[in-house]
């Protein structure tokens, strides 16, 4: 590889969320703390910043090509061209403080979601499935959800509780 260039200069306060889209060939990520969607389209070297109306802290493309976006109020979709944002599930309404942190498609096409307690106060969160059959709470009394990744050959779900610093396989 050779050395690295930066390519947006866009001074994110916490750029979180990498995610290539095939459709659109543009790399999408986020400013958490600037609650902004960003996007990186290496042909034209364009840069592009939407504010989003809350906190984003992941990113997922759905079959259809539209976004999945992980956020303070839940899991949602975003349509980019208008901003329009429906949120679909919000996990753990009933504990203050606890928010969606990361994502990822698994290669069955189920979404993995897990959330997050602010300041890490307490083991109250947990790891998400979506698919079609509904939602159901995979793994719980975890503190960060982080580092969600799917193996290569689409049988392994990586899982990070980023606090005990603790690495998981599903």
């Amino acid at each position: 590889m050779s050395d690295l260039v930066g390519v947006d200069p866009a001074k994110a306060g916490c750029g979180e969320g990498p995610l290539w889209d095939v459709r659109r060939q543009c790399l999408w990520w986020v400013d958490i703390a600037g609650k902004m969607l960003q996007s990186f389209t290496p042909q034209t070297a364009t840069a592009t910043q939407q504010d989003m109306p809350f906190l984003v802290s992941a990113l997922a493309v759905r079959h259809d090509g539209t976004l999945m976006i992980a956020t303070a109020n839940g899991i949602g979709v975003l349509n980019t061209d208008t901003g329009e944002i429906d949120i679909l599930h919000k996990p753990e309404p009933e504990i203050a403080g606890n928010r969606l942190n990361d994502m990822v498609v698994g290669p069955d096409g189920r979404l993995w979601a897990g959330t997050m307690s602010e300041g890490a106060r307490a083991a109250t969160v947990a790891l998400y499935s979506y698919g079609p059959d509904g939602v159901s709470e995979t793994m719980g009394n975890t503190t960060i959800s982080n580092g969600l990744d799917v193996s290569d050959d689409g049988k392994r779900l990586y899982f990070i509780d980023s606090v005990p610093g603790i690495l998981y396989v599903h």
